[in-house]
């Protein structure tokens, strides 16, 4: 053994984690069987019998159980992980028959961490969390041993822990490298058999007693104090089953922790009368159910919160699962929140297609600390009065997995705000109670109180939740925005809309059960007094959120069509969009951020983005709605171009009012007044492309006074839809823009009527009159052509200065009307 080994403390059990590395990434197909028969032999037979051991012996000793893992080890070795960004053998990804080992699975009080590199201190919490336990000894096996597990000891070591690797109970390919790690990392750690490991741990267990039971013959003194300290009384741990009821109390029963895998399919008792219970804690008389009825609360395994220390140390495992209630004969109880939640989601994706996603808001008031009255609103003095109690908020909420976004000071006195990311399901109500339940707590053990209510006091500025509400179609794509319509509301959006508002006040028995609920619902308190649809108004009920579009890179737009894609998958998924050149052109490609909006790319730009957003899923069914409608000619060919390739080898269904949107679909639905007017083939359609001889007249002289109408409506709508900021600008006063809604207009009407007849009219006589020139007499013809084309020069010239003697015209008159605009 080496010197330094003979200085190691004896291990402690109850200061000790044993650390499982990569157990779930080693793979082994037939091939690797016989290519590498030790590795298998060692792995299967000899490794995965040591850890259950080793486990088995921890557990009664306290010891904490830790690993790193994707997915669980397999019967046969092999990993059904589709993503594998860790060491491990040589198998394609998602490798089948996978039969799932449960020997050495994590167990409900262990710890899960899940890597991101070889390396678990680099890519994990895991010095955190060990640091919080008291952990001062790891205990590590797994796999590789020349690879993950070197790396886990030696930065382990680093870290100042004292390291023992079970070498029986670590592998790799062969037995050559496995014991030229062993020796690698023999000087940062002891190297034990799982023999001797369990020998030492039970034997430390054993002799701490042999010495309380020695010192008991020392002195009576002494011997009154073994005594006493052995016989001293720990706290149990305990689990607390629970339910949230309509009034949005979280009530339930406590377990001893140890006791908890005896409740997973029965639960524990509840009575009805529970539900009863209002805010003011009085059962309400009459109910339904009186002193009559039980039920089951059943814990849901998924739910589980467990925080195991927060900032006073002294202060027990914060533990709780949520429940559905139950029948005594294990049916859903009518009563049950989560089951009525649960049958409404189920109800939008099974009748629907829907699925709902969102997340919750809270603001609360904070209070038990001095001098928090004069605290400005929203300001950084008010979040530094309370950083520590922020950061231990969010790193609970982060450990309980509510996926917090921001910790932010309010404008009320002690006032605070934190917002989460949204999520879907059950999930999304448990994330609220968490938050709620978690950030009382934290409060609680640092000296605060944490108050929810609407109005904490008279005359305090009101606490409100907000819901964030998304509802998408089961592929993803959300279905109450549509761009271009008003407010960027979908019909879809505005039939839900108007639901929610027909039957608003009656869900204020449930959204404001309280007198003090009904006293923060005024008017000019920003809390949504107003049965009504506002955009961007937080003084209505039901408001629309700003759309934030392309606010991050490029990179981050195309990936929010899969979350998961890899860069590979985005780039050839811009290719398909023939958005990649143009990507690529940009200063920093992939990672440019082009603004709110997407203000730094052109309208062609942002739909080939949009498209390329769509393709990287490779939806079987494409549906594309006015995908070219606002682009000028060139884009819309670029843009054409990607769809018609975007189309190839799947379901395009595509919506427009342009011809050359649709000019390569196989079948053509003409639609009018809400009612398929005619269906037309492909084929039909192209050998049937002449213009009517009787009203083309008319067409053509009805269609410049239209074209100029809808010009106009149309640019003066994009006008109202720009930012404040928009105003601001010199070229943008109002002047210059009741100009520039007349004069482009007719310009257009001019281009495309008579300006463009007079211009083709031109153009035939002179090319018509310099052929019969040259026919005639090319001297002359040449003549005449050098002087035409200097008087063309000319009109050039001419045409160049009145444009600048315009725009001189335009800034003028923008000048007087802001100065006009200011002195009102």
């Amino acid at each position: 053994m080496p010197m330094y080994q003979t200085r190691l403390t004896p291990i402690i059990p109850n200061k000790t984690a044993v650390l499982l590395v990569d157990v779930q990434n080693s793979e082994i197909s037939i091939e690797h069987q016989q290519n590498t028969p030790w590795y298998y032999q060692q792995a299967i037979d000899i490794c995965i019998p040591n850890m259950v051991h080793i486990i088995k012996v921890a557990r009664p000793l306290s010891m904490e159980i830790m690993y790193t893992t994707v997915e669980s080890l397999t019967r046969n070795g092999r990993d059904r992980s589709l993503d594998h960004k860790l060491s491990n053998i040589f198998i394609p990804k998602g490798s089948p028959e996978a039969d799932i080992i449960s020997d050495v699975a994590p167990a409900e009080d262990d710890i899960w961490l899940k890597k991101t590199s070889s390396g678990v201190f680099n890519s994990t919490n895991i010095d955190y969390i060990l640091r919080n336990l008291g952990v001062e000894f790891l205990v590590v096996m797994g796999f590789l041993t020349d690879q993950c597990v070197d790396m886990a000891v030696r930065d382990a070591a680093d870290k100042g822990y004292q390291v023992i690797c079970i070498s029986d109970a670590c592998t790799t390919h062969t037995q050559e490298r496995h014991e030229n790690a062993l020796r690698a990392f023999g000087g940062y750690c002891r190297i034990m058999t799982t023999d001797e490991f369990i020998q030492e741990i039970q034997g430390s267990n054993n002799s701490k007693n042999d010495g309380s039971s020695t010192k008991l013959a020392i002195n009576d003194q002494q011997q009154n104090l073994s005594i006493s300290v052995r016989s001293s009384l720990q706290p149990t741990a305990l689990t607390m089953l629970v339910t949230t009821d309509l009034a949005g109390i979280t009530r339930g029963r406590a377990l001893p922790t140890e006791t908890i895998d005896d409740y997973w399919s029965s639960g524990c008792g509840w009575v009805p009368a529970a539900s009863a219970v209002t805010p003011q804690g009085i059962v309400a008389d009459p109910n339904p159910w009186g002193s009559h009825g039980d039920l089951r609360l059943l814990p849901d395994r998924n739910s589980r919160v467990r925080i195991i220390n927060g900032p006073n140390p002294t202060t027990p495992t914060f533990d709780f699962i949520h429940c559905n209630i139950i029948e005594t004969d294990g049916k859903a109880w009518s009563g049950c929140p989560r089951e009525l939640l649960r049958q409404e989601i189920q109800r939008y994706h099974d009748i629907f297609g829907m699925r709902v996603k969102a997340a919750f808001e809270h603001e609360f008031t904070l209070n038990g600390r001095q001098c928090m009255s004069d605290l400005p609103a929203f300001s950084l003095r008010a979040h530094r009065h309370v950083a520590d109690f922020a950061g231990w908020l969010v790193t609970a909420l982060q450990s309980a997995g509510v996926e917090p976004e921001m910790f932010l000071p309010e404008y009320g006195r002690s006032q605070y705000e934190i917002t989460c990311q949204p999520t879907e399901g059950i999930a999304v109500a448990d994330r609220a109670v968490n938050l709620r339940e978690i950030t009382r707590d934290i409060a609680r053990q640092m000296n605060m109180h944490a108050s929810f209510s609407p109005q904490p006091y008279v005359g305090a500025i009101s606490n409100g939740v907000h819901l964030h509400l998304s509802i998408q179609d089961l592929d993803g794509r959300p279905l109450l925005y549509q761009e271009g319509r008003r407010y960027d509301l979908s019909e879809l959006g505005e039939h839900w809309a108007a639901g929610v508002l027909h039957h608003l006040p009656a869900l204020c028995a449930l959204t404001a059960p309280t007198p003090v609920s009904y006293m923060r619902l005024k008017p000019h308190h920003w809390s949504a007094a107003y049965v009504c649809l506002g955009y961007r108004n937080r003084e209505a009920s039901l408001r629309i959120s700003p759309t934030i579009l392309f606010a991050t890179s490029i990179y981050e737009n195309i990936r929010f069509g899969k979350e998961n894609a890899t860069r590979a998958e985005i780039e050839e998924a811009a290719r398909q969009a023939n958005a990649h050149n143009f990507i690529m052109q940009l200063p920093n490609k992939y990672a440019t951020v082009v603004g709110e909006r997407g203000i730094q790319l052109s309208g062609g730009e942002k739909q080939r983005v949009v498209l390329a957003r769509a393709l990287v899923k490779q939806p079987a069914l494409l549906l594309l709605d006015e995908a070219t409608s606002a682009l000028d000619n060139t884009n819309e060919k670029i843009v054409q171009e990607a769809l018609d390739q975007a189309c190839q080898g799947r379901t395009t269904i595509v919506i427009a009012h342009r011809l050359s949107a649709v000019q390569n679909a196989h079948r053509i639905y003409v639609l009018g007044n809400g009612r398929v007017t005619e269906q037309v083939e492909r084929s039909r359609h192209l050998s049937h492309n002449e213009l009517d001889d009787k009203n083309k007249y008319t067409a053509f002289a009805v269609s410049g006074s239209k074209l100029t109408e809808r010009i106009c409506i149309k640019a003066f709508a994009q006008y109202l839809r720009q930012e404040i900021a928009f105003f601001d600008r010199p070229e943008n006063s109002s002047g210059t823009i009741c100009i520039r809604l007349s004069s482009d207009a007719l310009a257009v009407q001019q281009m495309v009527g008579s300006h463009l007849g007079i211009v083709g009219e031109s153009v035939a006589i002179f090319g018509i009159g310099i052929v019969f020139g040259f026919w005639f007499s090319w001297k002359l013809a040449l003549i005449v052509f050098f002087a035409i084309a200097a008087l063309f020069l000319l009109a050039l010239i001419q045409i160049r200065r009145e444009a600048r003697l315009n725009k001189r015209c335009d800034y003028v008159v923008g000048l007087a009307s802001s100065v006009r605009g200011t002195c009102r």
